[in-house]
């Protein structure tokens, strides 16, 4: 037993703190959905971490490092395939996986697809490659203990399964959540750390650019090049970038509480993946290039006996136990559950689930990985045997009904039975290919279950996308997104573009002046005599060009306002950026053949032009520039390629890096610009917020005012009104005195403005609307309609259909386009704001009563049915909608909710149309319906100017209800 040392220490405390974490977090699970799925409140942070902790496993390392080492630029790309597998399965799959976010694991998917036998077939194939994978990644515990600590026997091995096993059977999904988020952080910070020790290692870098150059692994002609390792290597990439949705990955599907969730968390994880990639592949090229003759097998103990001193072994023991820790907890978890829910459950429908024969089973599995782990020393044989008994079997029909592929349970139990077989007869008869058999194993069960399905007759097949499915709506939205592209482009105006790129004060062009002659001459500095006298023309075209320039732009601040209201300021300024910072720059670069200090000044020229420009003009200019000037230079020159070190790895890479950082950092001022923004949204959102609650309770009192005059008052008042100008009028009869003639005259001039305004109140609480009515074409009252929920973030949430005849109605567009506004933030305020709004247009007719014709007669005009439904079909679309007329006072709203709604109402009685809101559970659906030739029921006169003052046009006379009953 070794003595007690740091490394061991550094250790000890790491398994200490999983296991305190693992326990504190899951101490509150009570239920099996608990412990399979968590309450669906994980962070995108928390699930990104948790998928890349259970992807990168502790083989990830060894075989990677390995096989770059071996196969150079090749393997490099077949690594690449986990990364293509995370992207598809959050840019492709999971759009379309919206109907089983709410299932437990995998088997219960494809039993609810296929039944209860293929239910049991999945959970036990899901159950045996956890196992494999168990006893993987506690196998390389063992093995990477006794290497780095000096530990020997399956103690350490035990020690180290017991407390991965513990914390997995009793904290459930939530603590192996927190305790990958943990470990996650421990081996991002090991590998980087792994990667600089070993830099700093190398007695000359410069090895690694001659690596790279002359060893033929690193040729991209040798990667494409046709020899028998070739296929191989396909297969490998192909079983990598599959999506083999994997028990733990479709647990981590289902634990996000929505689609985008999905979409963002592989994403993250994709890009992550790809940088820890690339992170192991730069540690095996410093490797190649430290000692090109070290056994495959053994780099890492190379790694161990040549880098590492005391502490750093403990933090190397840590970081590759973190990466096998945080595998095995996440399929000790799921094969736990899939044991009890969907094995033992549909075998014995009366069985209980209880969270402690799911822990008992959790134990049991780990003990299993375990004993296979120390009696099975092939670490590579384990990992495909994994992959062969889910991938051929499980993952094929589960894709097909992703994609909206459905069978019968003959069907897909053929498919699998042929999977298992050929994957059985390939490992027999073709293991001397040196292709794994997952692949064919895949193939055959596609062939099979496809074959079996339209041969048999299946029922099934490929189902259509529903409408108002996720699917649809993203479809529509990437539709939508494209049309505004197009429209984008075709309505660009150059300079109305260039005038939004000036800045908003005049001493930016100033300071900018001063920066130009600063980054100018310090160039110049850099260029010695000899260049100076062979580029004189070029240098001296730089000098007074650029000296014309900054003068300018200093001197910007003191030109007349007439000169800087001219057109050719929005020109000149972009021009100015393009020529004195990345044409003369770059000129300048090429005259000191690379000088540093002329590349790093052409950097800062660039990060000047992304603060001062948006960054798509910034690097339009850029890259116009940088490729001007070297074409201009070769054509004056006419040398053939450029003078210097321009064309060394080195120095591109270098380059290139500066060119990242540089975008970047352009990227970063967006984001942050972009937060502002929000920031700024959401004090406005908070404001209007407080408008809605003051409006809603002056609405309310409005109302409650109305009603009091109406019932009460206006008779009253207008009498008063009347007698008051009757008495003005007889004033002289009555021989009053001069006194209270004046006081008479003083009330009827007060009581009639009031008079006025209250029966124009009155007018307007009917619903009328003055409305600025058009003939517009459907299409732009849709397109209307698109911009102002594109501005609002809800167009990714809409699917449209139209199904009209009509290409033209007669409206107030911009009124209409908000009662579609109003009623879409309705309905995700009231419904599931993550439910889809289908928007569908149909043919209808609009009925009006009129008595005076005949008793029963209604006129019938041509009208357009708009539907919002979170339902998925469409209601049943009715003859003839009767229009909403007359003179009843709007309803008063209850809450803020409401307010939109009575705003609709309002505008759609304006155009004597008809609306309703239909609720069915969790469903609802309004419905509106306008003429579409408005102005058959509207006259024009309703709309003008006028007319908004109601009673006073109506009543110029000064007449007034009550009048003639006095006289």
């Amino acid at each position: 037993m070794p003595t007690l040392t740091l490394d061991i220490v550094i250790f000890v405390v790491f398994l200490g703190f999983n296991l305190i974490i693992g326990l504190a977090a899951g101490r509150r699970v009570k239920t099996l959905r608990e412990y399979a799925v968590g309450r669906k409140k994980f962070s995108d942070a928390a699930l990104t971490s948790t998928i890349l902790a259970t992807w990168i496993s502790g083989i990830f390392l060894f075989y990677s490092l390995e096989k770059i080492y071996t196969g150079g630029l090749r393997y490099i790309i077949v690594m690449m395939g986990g990364t293509i597998s995370l992207i598809l399965t959050g840019r492709v799959l999971a759009i379309r996986m919206g109907g089983f976010l709410n299932d437990l694991s995998v088997a219960k998917t494809m039993g609810d697809l296929y039944g209860k036998t293929i239910r049991i077939t999945t959970a036990i194939s899901g159950v045996i490659s956890a196992i494999a994978w168990i006893a993987i990644q506690f196998q390389i515990i063992g093995k990477m203990l006794t290497l780095l600590l000096g530990f020997q026997g399956p103690g350490v091995t035990i020690f180290a399964a017991a407390i991965v096993i513990f914390y997995s059977a009793f904290g459930g999904i939530r603590s192996v959540t927190i305790t990958d988020v943990f470990q996650f952080m421990t081996f991002s910070i090991f590998i980087p750390m792994l990667a600089l020790i070993v830099w700093n290692n190398l007695k000359t870098p410069d090895q690694v650019v001659h690596t790279l150059t002359d060893n033929p692994n690193f040729s991209l002609q040798k990667v494409v090049s046709w020899d028998p390792e070739l296929i191989s290597s396909i297969c490998m990439m192909l079983f990598f970038g599959i999506p083999s949705l994997s028990t733990p990955m479709f647990q981590r599907i289902v634990m996000a509480s929505s689609i985008q969730q999905i979409k963002r968390s592989f994403t993250y994880a994709a890009g992550i993946r790809l940088l820890m990639i690339m992170a192991v592949a730069w540690i095996s090229i410093l490797l190649l290039a430290d000692n090109p003759s070290i056994e495959p097998s053994k780099l890492l103990n190379y790694i161990i006996n040549r880098y590492t001193y005391p502490g750093l072994k403990g933090l190397i023991a840590v970081g590759i136990t973190a990466l096998s820790m945080s595998t095995a907890d996440s399929y000790l978890n799921t094969s736990a559950v899939l044991s009890v829910h969907d094995i033992i459950k549909p075998l014995n429908p009366s069985f209980i689930e209880k969270i402690s024969i799911v822990r008992i089973f959790s134990i049991c599995i780990g003990i299993l990985g375990l004993i296979l782990a120390l009696y099975t020393k092939n670490i590579i044989y384990l990992a495909l045997l994994s992959g062969s008994f889910y991938m051929p079997i499980v993952t094929v029909p589960l894709l097909l009904a992703i994609f909206g592929f459905r069978s019968t349970t003959r069907a897909v139990l053929i498919g699998m039975g042929a999977g298992f077989i050929a994957v059985a007869v390939w490992r027999i008869c073709f293991a001397y290919t040196g292709i794994n058999s997952v692949i064919p194993g895949m193939a055959a069960n596609l062939i099979c279950l496809m074959g079996s399905h339209y041969l048999l007759g299946e029922k099934g097949g490929w189902q259509k996308v529903d409408p108002s499915s996720p699917l649809a709506l993203a479809r529509e939205a990437r539709r939508q997104a494209w049309k505004r592209r197009i429209k984008t482009i075709r309505r660009f105006k150059l300079y109305l573009y260039l005038q939004q790129n000036l800045p908003n004060k005049d001493y930016f062009y100033f300071f900018f002046g001063l920066y130009t002659i600063a980054a100018t001459y310090a160039a110049f500095y850099t260029i010695g005599e000899a260049q100076t006298k062979i580029y004189q023309d070029i240098y001296e075209a730089i000098y007074h060009t650029v000296l014309f320039a900054t003068t300018a732009f200093l001197t910007f601040p003191i030109w007349p306002p007439t000169v800087k209201k001219q057109q050719f300021i929005a020109f000149f300024w972009p021009l100015g950026i393009c020529g004195i910072l990345f044409f003369a720059g770059t000129l300048l670069v090429i005259m000191s053949h690379f000088h540093i200090m002329q590349v790093m000044i052409l950097m800062i020229n660039l990060l000047m032009a992304l603060l001062l420009l948006r960054w798509p003009l910034a690097l339009i200019l850029a890259s116009s520039g940088i490729v001007g000037a070297v074409i201009f230079f070769k054509q004056y020159t006419g040398l053939p390629t450029l003078p210097g070190d321009f064309g060394s790895l080195q120095f591109r890479v270098i380059y290139g890096l500066l060119l990242f950082s540089s975008f970047l950092i352009a990227l970063f001022k967006h984001k942050q610009a972009t937060e502002k923004l929000k920031a700024k949204n959401v004090s406005l959102t908070n404001t209007n917020q407080e408008t809605t609650h003051e409006l809603l309770t002056f609405s309310q009192d409005q109302a409650k005012f109305i009603k009091t005059f109406r019932e009460s008052g206006a008779l009253g008042l207008n009498k008063l009104v009347a007698l008051s100008k009757r008495i003005v009028q007889k004033t002289k009869e009555l021989n009053l005195s001069k006194e209270l003639i004046q006081d008479i005259t003083q009330l009827h001039e007060k009581l009639t403005p009031i008079a006025l305004h209250l029966d124009k109140l009155d007018h307007r609480a009917t619903g009328y609307l003055r409305l600025e009515v058009t003939t517009i074409k459907l299409d732009t009252l849709l397109e209307a309609v698109e911009d102002k929920l594109h501005v609002q973030g809800l167009a990714k949430y809409i699917s449209w259909r139209r199904i009209t005849k009509h290409k033209e109605v007669q409206c107030d567009v911009g009124k209409i386009a908000s009662v579609l506004v109003n009623s879409i933030s309705f309905i995700r305020n009231v419904a599931s704001k993550e439910r889809p709004i289908l928007l569908a247009l149909e043919d209808t007719q609009l009925g009006y009563p009129i008595s005076t014709v005949e008793p029963d007669y209604t006129k019938k005009i041509s009208a357009l049915r708009i539907t919002l439904t979170t339902a998925r079909t469409l209601p049943i679309l009715e003859e003839l909608y009767l229009a909403q007329m007359g003179e009843e006072i709007l309803p008063t709203p209850e809450t803020t909710t409401d307010l939109p709604l009575v705003t609709n109402e309002r505008i759609i009685r304006a155009h004597y149309g008809y609306n309703n809101t239909l609720a069915n559970g969790n469903e609802l659906t309004q419905i509106y319906a306008i003429p579409i030739k408005l102005r058959e029921v509207r006259s024009k006169d309703m709309d003008s100017p006028a007319m908004e003052l109601g009673a006073e046009i109506v009543r110029a006379d000064d007449t007034y209800p009550g009048a003639q009953e006095q006289e």
